[in-house]
């Protein structure tokens, strides 16, 4: 997590959609946020950075499962 940039850091809107955000600006390109998968909101708005506890809730339970591969 870095304050001094939203590039690259997980944004979320409280109803379950996550997204990365890219800023492409520097290279010509444009900002935006990648989501993962379909999200029932596209308005990006609405999303706001994630805090460490919504990221620690979010990929809590993740890990375990991950070893079950």
């Amino acid at each position: 997590m870095r304050d001094d940039t939203d590039n690259n850091q997980m944004f979320i809107n409280g109803k379950g959609d996550w997204g990365i955000c890219r800023d492409n600006t520097e290279y010509g390109g444009l900002s935006g946020i990648d989501f993962y998968g379909m999200p029932n909101d596209l308005n990006v708005d609405n999303y706001h950075k994630a805090t460490v506890e919504e990221l620690i809730e979010h990929f809590k339970g993740k890990e375990e499962s991950c070893q079950d591969l």
